[in-house]
């Protein structure tokens, strides 16, 4: 499962950012997305890092695309998220300018 999901994470991030000049980062474009589907739920930071078992800390260094969670742990976020894993990928696509 995690082999497909990379391998279309692969393709689809080369392709939206194509020539662009500010390509983020996919620890930075991965935190944002983890740190808006959070705040969505209404989860508060220390809340979510207990549920997860991580420290405040680490969670804080991965949504900031500081640092990268394990696949262990990025199938516990994802599942107490009730999310999909390729949900946590779905990064919003910018506009190319005119």
């Amino acid at each position: 499962m995690f082999r497909n999901l990379v391998r279309w994470f692969s393709q689809s991030y080369y392709v939206m950012f194509e020539g662009s000049a500010t390509m983020p980062s996919l620890r930075k474009s991965f935190g944002t997305r983890l740190r808006s589907i959070r705040r969505a739920r209404d989860l508060s930071q220390e809340h979510f890092a207990e549920v997860l078992g991580v420290s405040v800390d680490f969670l804080s260094l991965i949504e900031r695309g500081i640092n990268s969670p394990s696949f262990d742990t990025l199938e516990q976020i994802a599942t107490r998220l009730r999310v999909p894993v390729k949900d946590l990928f779905d990064f919003p696509q910018k506009r190319p300018s005119k």
